[in-house]
Formats: C-alpha cells, sequence, structure tokens
C-alpha cells in the first residue's frame, strides 16, 4: 500500500514535468524568442512538438525512475524479485494519468496562451487535491473520479488491475494533442 502512495505522488511529479516543458514553451514565446526560431526554417507545428516530446519524454522519465527506485530499493533489502517488477509497474501505470497533463496544457497553450501557467498548475492542483486526498477529505467517488490519478490502476498490491481507465486517459490524451496541433497550424503568436 505504501508503494502505492509513493507512486501515485512520483505520478504528480511526473505530471508537473511534463506540464513544466509545454509551460516553457509559452514563455519562450511571450520572450520573444520564438519568432527567432520560426524565422529560420523551422515549422511552426514541429517547433511546439518538439516541446511536447521533451514533455512526454520527462514526464516517462520521472514515472520510470521512480518505478525503479523504489523496485531497487526492494532488492536491497531482500525482497524477492516480484517487488521489483511490480513498483516499476506501479511507476509506468501512472503514465496514461501523468500524459493527460500534458495533453491539457498543450491544448490550453494553443487555444489560450495567456492562460497556460495558471490553468495549467490550476489543473495539476485539482487533480492532485481529488486523486490523492479526495477519500481524505469524505469526497463523493464520483468527484474524485474528475481527477485522472483516480484512473491509474492499482499495482502493486493489487492483482488484476483495472487498466481500462487508464486506456481512456491514453485515448483522452491523444485526442486533445491531435486538437492542439490542429489548432496550432492557424495559431499566431501571443507576445505579451
Amino acid at each position: 500500500l505504501l508503494v502505492i502512495a509513493i507512486m501515485g505522488v512520483a505520478g504528480i511529479l511526473a505530471a508537473a514535468a511534463g506540464a513544466q516543458a509545454v509551460m516553457r514553451a509559452r514563455w519562450e514565446e511571450s520572450d520573444g524568442r520564438v519568432e527567432l526560431v520560426l524565422a529560420a526554417p523551422v515549422a511552426r507545428l514541429r517547433w511546439l512538438a518538439g516541446y511536447v516530446l521533451v514533455a512526454l519524454a520527462s514526464t516517462a522519465v520521472v514515472a520510470i525512475v521512480a518505478g525503479l527506485a523504489a523496485g531497487l530499493s526492494f532488492l536491497a533489502t531482500g525482497s524477492d524479485a516480484d517487488r521489483f517488477w511490480s513498483s516499476l509497474a506501479a511507476g509506468a501505470a501512472q503514465l496514461p494519468a501523468a500524459i493527460s497533463f500534458v495533453a491539457f496544457t498543450t491544448l490550453v497553450f494553443v487555444l489560450l496562451p495567456r492562460m497556460t501557467v495558471p490553468l495549467g498548475w490550476g489543473l495539476l492542483a485539482i487533480g492532485l487535491t481529488l486523486g490523492e486526498f479526495g477519500s481524505v477529505l469524505g469526497l463523493s467517488k464520483e468527484v474524485r473520479d474528475l481527477s485522472p490519478f483516480s484512473h491509474a490502476p492499482g499495482i502493486p498490491p493489487v492483482e488484476g488491475a483495472d487498466w481500462s481507465g487508464a486506456w481512456a486517459l491514453a485515448g483522452i490524451s491523444i485526442a486533445l494533442l491531435a486538437l492542439a496541433f490542429l489548432a496550432a497550424r492557424s495559431r499566431q503568436l501571443t507576445v505579451e
């Protein structure tokens, strides 16, 4: 149960790392530096894709390293190899929820650039509160389920974890990113 809680925190950190990478694109745009980049033979979508790829990679690295660290800790204390693999799986199980924050932040950046930072961090704070503290706060399951973190499969120690929520989040994330890239094709730069 402790590993699930630790991996929940790792999922939040992974989401924060990914969202921060997308927000970096906004800061570059608002500072006027992106105009110099786009003046070179760099397409707008390629520029955005670079930030999204860094965000997705950051998210994956944080989640996987957290699972790896937990697994190695179990091995160091003499636990069997199953604890290592289940810890690694628990880290990976956080990815769909964390990536959904990358997708949302990317869509906000494209559609409402000036709101990227407040909405990106605000949604992450709401997701954290509902997903990690919702039961402590006595919130109903329906309200807790509004957080993507509530849909991460509970592994370990839960056997036969339900991955349907994770698959749904992956589909939603793909749809949000596709919408963001479609909208970015005609988007004008927004400098503060």
